[in-house]
């Protein structure tokens, strides 16, 4: 009896020990990753023709597309229509890499600019595509990370030429207006 008593008390005395060791809900030690802002943008005709198809005859791939932000114009890059676009599960710090054409999980052709930092605060942000042909659309968003107790929220909205819009979002041009 004195033995199970004894180790009775031993356990009991470990599992109160190790308990004083566990982290506290405010662990300052977290690291928030938070993902990064992308503009994706499927520029069509009204009747839903994506202009971004290569092999479309009035795709609009040969005109001088650029996005311009902050005072400087990134040239469309054609080079990563064919790479494979890859989800970052661990610690990810934003790359810019300017505006790109890429396909999507169903092969079909985008634009995608960015990338921005997702912790970031932005307010208004301006990029503007210009597409070549005397054509303009304007993207803006704004993205504000606050903090409830210890739980990072963010939210985020996107404007194609003022309208609230969903990102991906839908550019819809008509191949003779400017």
């Amino acid at each position: 009896m004195k033995h199970i008593l004894l180790k009775s008390f031993l356990f009991i005395s470990l599992a109160v020990l190790f308990s004083s060791f566990q982290c506290s809900e405010s662990d300052d030690s977290v690291i928030w990753d938070f993902y990064p802002i992308e503009l994706k943008m499927y520029v069509t005709l009204p009747d839903g023709t994506n202009l971004l198809d290569t092999e479309l005859e009035n795709s609009i791939l040969e005109n001088n597309i650029k996005a311009i932000h902050n005072g400087k114009a990134y040239p469309l890059n054609l080079d990563h229509i064919d790479d494979e676009v890859k989800v970052a599960t661990r610690a990810y710090l934003p790359v810019f890499y300017g505006l790109m054409l890429l396909k999507d999980a169903d092969g079909i052709p985008y634009l995608y600019f960015g990338e921005f930092d997702g912790g970031g605060n932005y307010e208004n942000e301006i990029v503007t595509i210009d597409w070549g042909d005397g054509s303009y659309n304007t993207l803006t968003f704004d993205s504000k990370l606050t903090w409830n107790k210890s739980e990072p929220v963010i939210f985020r909205y996107f404007y194609l030429d003022k309208e609230k819009v969903e990102n991906p979002m839908t550019i819809v041009k008509t191949l003779d207006s400017k």
